[in-house]
């Protein structure tokens, strides 16, 4: 693990304490010299070990009554008594199977597997675009029984072929299916001034309604997203940077 000073093209420093600015009290320590190398902690006594300068690899966490879940690097992670309670097997953009341990002793598997895209963003203004590049996005998670769900993804405005990386459906197991439509703002669909999501819609298999979300800024950090469902309810609430401050039905 390594902290970006600066962004991505900031300097590397591996050896750092840092706490989050946002008032949830977990603090990241990297030393590469010592062990463990990398280490979250929270202010629940949780502490979680992680692999350093890697993607993956062994690691461990640990909650505030001492119960410890350990991952090796083979993929297995197992729970505080020493029992295999997950096992990994594949990484992206192969095809990936999480096998767990029923109370029967039998090892039912959840399979996630991926589909290439190019992935692009048109915004169309001065927020930075993404892309192309070529990612491998989830196509369908399967379930122990053979159903699955299925994703598929927000076209690029202007790009035939490329997607943004937005979810535009889920399909459910049942056979219904959950889509989502961008809406307002720029061509891509943002706020440009600070490029977040200006609109949302999204339409669930018991109604042809939609329900809808409205982002308005304030001042400052200030902003209000309105939540409207299919019977015209309408839900308002204003956050404050990170933090919602109120809510009103």
């Amino acid at each position: 693990m390594a902290i970006l000073r600066g962004g991505t093209c900031g300097t590397v420093d591996n050896n750092l304490t840092a706490t989050t600015p946002d008032g949830s009290g977990y603090v990241l320590t990297t030393a590469v010299a010592s062990i463990p190398p990398a280490t979250v902690n929270t202010t629940a006594n949780k502490v979680y070990v992680s692999p350093a300068n890697a993607t993956s690899g062994s690691g461990s966490g640990t909650d505030r009554n001492g119960n410890v879940i350990t991952a090796n690097t083979n993929g297995t992670f197992t729970d505080t008594l020493g029992t295999t309670a997950l096992t990994v097997a594949g990484t992206a953009p192969s095809n990936t199977t999480f096998s767990y341990t029923a109370p029967s002793g039998a090892s039912p598997a959840y399979a996630m597997s991926y589909k290439t895209y190019t992935v692009k963003t048109n915004f169309g203004c001065s927020v930075a675009d993404c892309g192309p590049t070529s990612n491998s996005l989830v196509d369908r998670i399967t379930l122990p029984d053979g159903t699955f769900y299925a994703f598929t993804y927000e076209a690029t405005p202007g790009y035939s072929g490329d997607v943004t990386g937005r979810l535009a459906s889920v399909t459910l197991p049942t056979g219904g299916t959950i889509t989502y439509a961008y809406t307002g703002g720029s061509s891509g669909h943002i706020t440009c001034a600070d490029g977040s999501t200006s609109g949302l819609t999204r339409t669930t298999p018991d109604s042809t309604t939609p329900w809808t979300y409205a982002r308005v800024a304030g001042s400052g950090a200030a902003y209000t997203t309105t939540v409207t469902d299919p019977m015209g309810n309408d839900t308002k609430i204003q956050f404050q940077g990170l933090y919602e401050t109120a809510r009103s039905v």
